[in-house]
C-alpha cells in the first residue's frame, strides 16, 4: 500500500470479514490488549505447521532442518525490526516473561541497598517483578512520578535517581494513556548515575519498526500477540555484554553447553535463556507480523527495507545447514548428548549417550536381555563417543 487505505488494510484481517454474526460489522478497538492476526501471519503459521513442524536444533531430518531454519530466520527478522544483532534476541513466552527474566537474572547480580526506579505509568508486568525482586534482595524501589496529563515527569527523574540506582524501568508507550516516553532522555539521565535502562515496548512495537540503538537502552521487551502474532511468544532484546554476564533464568534442554551429574555449564546468549522447546511456530508468526508492520509503516526503516542483510544471513545459514553429499553429518550438541548420525540417503538412527542407562545395560546383557544387541562404540566428531547399532 502506497497510502493509508482503510479498506485494503481491513481486508487483511479475516476476522473482520465475519462480523458479529447478525449482519453487523465487527469494529475492533482493543489492540492494546491483543492484536488480531492479519492474513500474512496466518499464512506463515499454517505453512510452517503443514510443511516444517518439528523441534529445532536437535535432529538432522528434513523437517527438523526446515524448522531450525525458520526459527533462525525468525530471530533475524525480529533483529532487523529492532535494528539490532540477532545474537541479542531472546525468544520468550511474552513481554511479561521477558521482564521477569531480567528481574531474576540481572536482578541476581544486585546487592542489598541497591535501587530500582519504576515509573507510575507501568503495566503490572513492569512493576510487580521489581517489587518481588526488591523483597528477595533487600532493594529499594524508587517511584518516578507522572504529570497531571499522564506523562512521565522528566523534571523529577534527575533528582530521584541516586548512586545506588542500578536499573530504571519505563514503558515506551503507556497502555492507559498512550503517552510515548522520551526514552533517550531517560537513558541520558540514568547514565549519570551508572544505571541500566529497561524499556517495556509492548504497546510501541506494533506501531512499526523500533530503532532500539537510537533509544540507547539496555533491555527492550515486547509481546508478539499485541502485534497480531500467535499467543505465547515474546522478545527480550539485551546488550550482548550484559546478557553474557547474566546467569540463566530457567534450566533444561538447549540452554546448556555440557551436562554432568553434579554440575553443568551453560550456552552463550541467546540460547542460555531459551530453555526447553521454544515457541517455534509462534516465532515464525511473529516474524511475519514484523514484516507486515514494517511494510505498512511508511516512515519506518523496517526489515523489508534491508533485504540485502536478510539475504546474506539466509545464504550463510544455508551453507551451514547443507552437508556435503555422501558424507556423515557431524553430531550436534555437546559431548555426552544423544545425536543422530546420517550417511547419504540412509535413514538416521538414534545414537544413545554411551554413559546412559541403555548403553550401560547393553554392555551387561545379563541384567537386561532386551538390551543385548550388537552395539559397538566408535569416536564420532571431535573426540565424542557415539554408540551405534
Amino acid at each position: 500500500m502506497t497510502a493509508f487505505d482503510v479498506a485494503a488494510l481491513r481486508a487483511q484481517y479475516p476476522i473482520l470479514r465475519h462480523g458479529l454474526g447478525d449482519g453487523r460489522p465487527l469494529h475492533y478497538l482493543d489492540n492494546g490488549a491483543t492484536g488480531q492476526m492479519p492474513q500474512p501471519v496466518l499464512d506463515a503459521v499454517i505453512a510452517h505447521e503443514t510443511t516444517a513442524r518439528s523441534n529445532v536444533k536437535r535432529s538432522v531430518h528434513t523437517l527438523a532442518e526446515r524448522a531450525t531454519g525458520a526459527y533462525d530466520e525468525a530471530r533475524d527478522t525480529v533483529a532487523d525490526y529492532l535494528n539490532v544483532a540477532a545474537r541479542e534476541i531472546v525468544f520468550t513466552s511474552g513481554a511479561t516473561l521477558a521482564i521477569n527474566l531480567v528481574a531474576h537474572s540481572f536482578g541476581s547480580l544486585l546487592n542489598e541497598g541497591d535501587a530500582i526506579a519504576v515509573s507510575e505509568l507501568e503495566h503490572h508486568a513492569n512493576l510487580v517483578p521489581w517489587q518481588m525482586l526488591a523483597q528477595r534482595r533487600g532493594l529499594r524501589l524508587i517511584r518516578l512520578p507522572m504529570t497531571d496529563d499522564g506523562r512521565l515527569d522528566l523534571g523529577a527523574i534527575q533528582h530521584l535517581l541516586d548512586a545506588r540506582t542500578r536499573l530504571v524501568a519505563v514503558t515506551h508507550a503507556s497502555n492507559v494513556t498512550g503517552a510515548i516516553t522520551p526514552v533517550a532522555q531517560v537513558v541520558a539521565m540514568a547514565r549519570t548515575v551508572g544505571a541500566k535502562v529497561l524499556v517495556d515496548g509492548a504497546q510501541m512495537a506494533p506501531h512499526g519498526p523500533v530503532d532500539v540503538p537510537a533509544l540507547g537502552c539496555d533491555f527492550y521487551a515486547f509481546a508478539g500477540h499485541k502485534m497480531g502474532s500467535p499467543n505465547g511468544v515474546g522478545v527480550l532484546w539485551g546488550r550482548h555484554d550484559i546478557l553474557a554476564a547474566m546467569p540463566p533464568f530457567l534450566g533444561g534442554g538447549e540452554m546448556i553447553r555440557s551436562v554432568g551429574f553434579e554440575q553443568s555449564s551453560y550456552a552463550k546468549p541467546p540460547q542460555r535463556f531459551e530453555a526447553g522447546t521454544p515457541p517455534i511456530a509462534a516465532a515464525v508468526g511473529l516474524a511475519a507480523a514484523c514484516r507486515f508492520h514494517a511494510a505498512i509503516d511508511q516512515g519506518g526503516r523496517g526489515a523489508s527495507a534491508r533485504p540485502d542483510r536478510q539475504a546474506d544471513r539466509r545464504a550463510a545459514r544455508d551453507r551451514r545447514q547443507s552437508p556435503a553429499p555422501d558424507r556423515p553429518r557431524r553430531p550436534r550438541g555437546p559431548a555426552g548428548a544423544g545425536v543422530l548420525r546420517h550417511r547419504g540417503n540412509s535413514p538416521p538412527r538414534p545414537v544413545p549417550d554411551p554413559r546412559s542407562a541403555w548403553c550401560r545395560l547393553a554392555r551387561r546383557p545379563s541384567l537386561c536381555p532386551g538390551a543385548a544387541r550388537s552395539f559397538r562404540y566408535r569416536r564420532i566428531g571431535a573426540g565424542k563417543l557415539g554408540c551405534v547399532q
